[in-house]
């Protein structure tokens, strides 16, 4: 019953989840680089207004402009190495407006890949950040 953000790294990725939605009759919308920006606003449109469950996104896609507060849950099928793309999706769902109490990130993660290792790397450059931000406040003050 609930809507949900999938996001993706690639277009591989977005074709293979439509398929199985499309199969189990579940309705989604996309955005992602090939689609246009007027078609990429309706569906956003769409996803907020209850008319569509899922948004399945392009990491590159959803970080600027778009609201996707319907959304509490957001799950990650595929991760890029860029922190900086990571937080900004993470953001489409963590806004002012946001319906649920809070949000909840999936990562899907398959054990002996590539999967790991873009996760370690998040992980670790969101605790620098953190530190540096921290370093930062405690300095101006």
């Amino acid at each position: 019953e609930e809507s949900l953000v999938i996001v993706c790294r690639f277009l591989f990725d977005i074709d293979s989840i439509t398929k199985v939605l499309k199969e189990r009759e579940i309705s989604y919308c996309k955005i992602h680089g090939a689609i246009k920006a007027e078609d990429r606003q309706e569906n956003v449109r769409q996803f907020q207004a209850g008319n569509k469950k899922i948004m399945i996104g392009q990491v590159q896609m959803l970080g600027i402009s778009i609201n996707l507060t319907r959304a509490s849950k957001m799950v990650f099928y595929s991760n890029s190495y860029s922190l900086t793309d990571r937080l900004q999706a993470e953001d489409r769902i963590n806004r002012i407006g946001s319906t649920g109490d809070h949000s909840l990130y999936i990562d899907i993660v398959a054990k002996d890949t590539v999967d790991e290792d873009i996760v370690d790397a998040l992980r670790s450059k969101k605790e620098v950040a953190d530190y540096l931000t921290e370093l930062r406040f405690n300095f101006s003050c």
